[in-house]
């Protein structure tokens, strides 16, 4: 997959234009422009770590042909895990309290779950734009 396919399907992901990607990345529209144009063989070093730290995505992931869905599934199951970590370091904590605080601490869980059931949902969504 191209720098290009890469980036319309990162941009899709994340619900931004060229132009929201320009100005929220710090990149100049002309530039992006130019990928699609001109080609992406001369990308700049500091234009490839902006695109990279934007997306959450490897300067591998970018550059290469070769790298794709493998790695950003693994990318993906990665922030999944830590995401569950959180999770569960979070209600032990709330676990640890006294039972004054019972009844926030189940609104705290029920968001818990609620924003895991999210991520699941994204992971799924994942998996299914890369088995395409």
């Amino acid at each position: 997959m191209k720098l290009t396919d890469k980036l319309d399907e990162l941009m899709k992901q994340k619900g931004i234009s060229r132009m929201g990607l320009s100005k929220e990345s710090g990149i100049p529209y002309s530039t992006l422009v130019n990928f699609y144009e001109k080609g992406t063989d001369n990308v700049k070093l500091s234009t490839l770590k902006k695109l990279s730290d934007y997306f959450k995505v490897s300067l591998d992931f970018l550059v290469y042909e070769n790298v794709g869905k493998e790695d950003k599934l693994n990318e993906t199951l990665e922030f999944y895990k830590k995401s569950v970590e959180r999770k569960n370091s979070l209600i032990s904590r709330i676990n640890e309290k006294d039972s004054d605080t019972l009844q926030i601490n189940e609104e705290i869980e029920l968001r818990i779950l609620e924003a895991e059931r999210r991520l699941i949902n994204e992971f799924i969504e994942d998996l299914i734009l890369l088995k395409d």
